[in-house]
């Protein structure tokens, strides 16, 4: 049996991705962003630090659990900020304070 999955410390991550004009969503276990034509963009579940969503994004509740699931901070614009991690996560919650720190400054 294999261990369970642990996510990918903050460091090795891809720090910031930006989405607009589409819907965030999960398939097969991972992030999709679906444009208006149609096109799916898959977004690697445990790569990705910190997610900035453009005006026109809207996201699914199937994102926001995954998103919590692998620590991923996401934002959005007017002041809209929402840190996804997992419950009980002390690792989380170092990492939450950290991130508010460096991003008051």
């Amino acid at each position: 049996m294999l261990p369970p999955v642990r996510p990918i410390p903050l460091k090795d991550r891809v720090s910031l991705i930006f989405l607009e004009r589409g819907q965030l969503d999960v398939l097969d276990g991972a992030f999709v962003l679906v444009d208006i034509r149609g096109v799916r963009t898959h977004i690697p579940v445990g790569s990705v630090a910190c997610m900035m969503l453009e005006p026109g994004v809207r996201v699914s509740h199937a994102a926001v659990v995954l998103a919590s699931r692998v620590g991923c901070y996401w934002f959005g614009w007017g002041k809209l900020e929402c840190e996804s991690m997992p419950r009980d996560s002390q690792e989380g919650l170092e990492r939450t304070g950290s991130f508010s720190r460096r991003s008051s400054h």
